[in-house]
């Protein structure tokens, strides 16, 4: 009878989470079942971080990562040997060496993949907040940095907890080939969500840089106006109540409204809501001609 339950936890190493949950509620009541699949597909299968990290789904990358942690001690299997003076070795050291174990490990990882708990630990143990590295892409340099990711995240808790830290930084630069900074992004990124906008926006050091310009002197709200994101009214009213400058202008002499006219123009999209929304809070049409 062990060998078949056996031979079923093996073969569980190969499904999906979903058709485990399945298996194991097929299992109740029969315990050495159960433990046989958790101890295979679970407890000791890192190739289950593998696949997860593979899943095109955020929700179910998050979802796995968590799902893998209830039957694991994540900080013994990742970080034992890193609170001892002793240098890291054995299964602990191959470990690190993992891309799919990255987020266990790696502060910007843990935050992309939106495991809170993990990140509160990695910086309870010294890890630094504001973390960056230099990210080319062959068209322009950017700086990523945990609030990054934080920002894209579909849930709003890790954006939460970053931006209650006191030593988080949240105006800083973003892509040093434009010279813009993150609100730039905040504000032009299809990705970030309402709620998060508004969660960014509320903190003291954001408003105190709404109009921050870029190396051509586009404010937050210009980028907002260019790049249109779905949702770019609901954005751009939070921009304007957090006292976003309506008629400010670029090196180029173009203000909000002359930026979501051309975008219009180059997107195809109908603008109106948009223009009626900054001419309310104070720009001016200008038009030339008849």
């Amino acid at each position: 009878m062990n060998l078949a339950f056996d031979l079923i936890a093996r073969s569980s190493s190969w499904l999906d989470l979903e058709d485990v949950q399945n298996l194991l509620v097929a299992g109740t009541g029969n315990g050495s079942l159960i433990n046989s699949i958790q101890r295979e597909y679970l407890n000791e299968n890192y190739h289950f971080l593998l696949k997860t990290q593979r899943m095109r789904s955020w929700e179910k990358r998050r979802n796995n990562t968590l799902a893998w942690m209830k039957y694991n001690n994540w900080k013994e299997s990742f970080h034992g040997e890193i609170e001892s003076e002793s240098s890291m070795k054995g299964v602990e050291n191959y470990l690190h060496t993992l891309e799919h174990c990255k987020p266990f490990y790696d502060l910007t990882a843990s935050v992309e993949r939106g495991i809170l708990e993990i990140t509160q630990y990695l910086i309870a143990i010294g890890h630094n907040c504001n973390e960056q590295r230099t990210v080319d892409n062959s068209h322009f340099e950017s700086m990523q940095r945990p609030l990054n990711h934080a920002l894209t995240n579909p849930c709003d808790s890790m954006l939460q907890y970053l931006l209650s830290l006191k030593d988080i930084e949240v105006n800083y630069t973003f892509q040093s080939t434009f010279s813009n900074s993150i609100i730039h992004f905040a504000a032009g990124d299809q990705n970030v969500s309402i709620k998060n906008l508004h969660l960014f926006l509320s903190h003291p050091n954001t408003r105190a840089s709404i109009n921050t310009r870029d190396g051509i002197g586009k404010s937050p709200l210009h980028y907002l106006c260019w790049f249109l994101p779905n949702d770019y009214e609901e954005k751009m009213e939070l921009f304007l109540k957090a006292g976003a400058n309506a008629s400010a202008y670029g090196n180029d002499f173009k203000d909000s409204l002359q930026v979501i006219q051309q975008a219009a123009k180059h997107r195809r999209r109908d603008v109106e809501g948009g223009e009626n929304l900054l001419k309310m809070y104070g720009a001016i049409e200008i038009r030339v001609g008849p």
